[in-house]
């Protein structure tokens, strides 16, 4: 009777064992499952992340050509409206400065 005993440990024992590693080997392929999928996501993110960070590039270029393009048209428009400002009003001042000169010279 103990050899059976002895037996059936042993066979209980065994089958604890097998149970164990059983329960390593699923716990190790959930691992590699996991990190399998964790790295998968990662690359996922790091790619959306590159296309979100291109597509702002990219707005951001647009706003900065249209404000550039926008202070080109102010810049245009003020040497225009200063331009004018020359020929209306610095020709006539020129002229009566050349007369006061003149006449200074002239003695009066």
């Amino acid at each position: 009777m103990t050899q059976s005993v002895l037996d059936g440990v042993v066979a209980i024992e065994a089958k604890a064992a097998k149970v164990v590693d059983d329960a390593k080997e699923r716990s190790r392929q959930a691992r590699e499952k996991v990190k399998s999928e964790l790295d998968s996501l990662a690359r996922e993110l790091d790619e959306q992340g590159k296309r979100e960070m291109a597509q702002y590039q990219g707005e951001a270029e647009n706003k900065k050509a249209a404000a550039l393009a926008s202070l080109d048209r102010r810049l245009a428009l003020a040497l225009a409206a200063l331009e004018r400002v020359r020929a209306e009003r610095v020709a006539p001042l020129v002229e009566e400065l050349l007369r006061l000169l003149e006449q200074r010279a002239d003695g009066n």
